[in-house]
């Protein structure tokens, strides 16, 4: 209920690293935050939650970004950059171009991928984050293009600034990622199961004063994040976050994960029956 009433934003952290790449930064301008939302309005245009809650929280019919309905963002001839959180509390977003252009996705929750990876599309789970950039010089004045989801346009694009000569290719390294070391390190399993306010993790559900693991700090493990399929409330993914470190995924079903997700993350997408490895570290602060 406090995310479905506001209590979601982003934050933008920047270093040495991304101020020397050659990317968009100019903010409003050709980079812009997208805080992906949705509700239900009552007949007074009043946010409506307990009449409309489900088990698996809130989504709604009508989608927002940065709280504004049926928005729009002017943009010249060039690339510009996308800085997108997942801020809803029930709904997953599967983002792409109208017209089924690809775009280049360069970073995900905890920072820049190695190097920029093609996309036609970009789904996100509730709290996850990305970065995209799409290239605005392949499209005329007056063309009309739309960020959608699925079939539902939340985000539209207006040519109004010529290009001025050819836009500079992205940069071919955006990050130096370290690679991911496995060995001899403790193994836990996390079972995810459940719907509402039956959710359960390893079979318990949440309880505020229960401590269920105890880590050690500055030590790695291995944690094995599975969702278990329903039986009697029906199948659905969760999502898993993390608060406080950043972890890299191992494995999807024993997969290497796909490029997008080789970099810092801390929320993933579990769908029911799959297990995802990562390895993640309790640094020292």
């Amino acid at each position: 209920e406090q995310v479905y009433n506001g209590l979601a934003g982003l934050i933008f952290v920047e270093d040495e690293n991304s101020d020397a790449l050659n990317l968009p930064k100019e903010y409003g301008v050709n980079d812009f935050p997208l805080i992906l939302q949705e509700r239900f309005f009552d007949e007074e245009n009043q946010f409506r939650y307990n009449e409309v809650y489900d088990f698996d929280g809130t989504t709604g019919d009508t989608p927002l970004i940065n709280g504004t309905i049926r928005p729009y963002i002017e943009v010249g001839q060039e690339w510009i950059r996308l800085r997108v959180v997942n801020g809803s509390n029930g709904r997953n977003y599967d983002l792409s171009l109208s017209d089924g252009s690809s775009f280049y996705q360069i970073a995900s929750d905890g920072g820049f991928l190695e190097a920029p990876v093609e996309r036609a599309n970009l789904l996100l789970s509730p709290g996850e984050r990305a970065e995209i950039v799409v290239n605005m010089s392949e499209y005329q004045l007056g063309e009309q293009v739309f960020l959608v989801d699925g079939s539902t346009e939340i985000l539209e694009f207006r040519l109004t600034k010529e290009r001025e000569g050819n836009p500079e290719p992205l940069p071919n390294i955006l990050n130096d990622l370290p690679s991911v070391e496995t060995e001899a390190l403790t193994d836990r399993q996390i079972e995810m199961s459940g719907r509402g306010h039956m959710v359960t993790m390893n079979g318990r559900q949440f309880d505020m004063d229960r401590i269920d693991f105890t880590v050690n700090q500055g030590e790695k493990e291995i944690w094995e994040v599975t969702t278990i399929p329903g039986m009697m409330m029906g199948d659905m993914p969760h999502p898993f976050h993390v608060h406080g470190v950043q972890f890299r995924i191992i494995s999807r079903d024993g997969v290497p994960p796909a490029a997008d997700e080789e970099g810092w993350k801390d929320t993933i997408l579990v769908s029911p029956g799959e297990t995802v490895k990562i390895v993640i570290e309790f640094q020292k602060q």
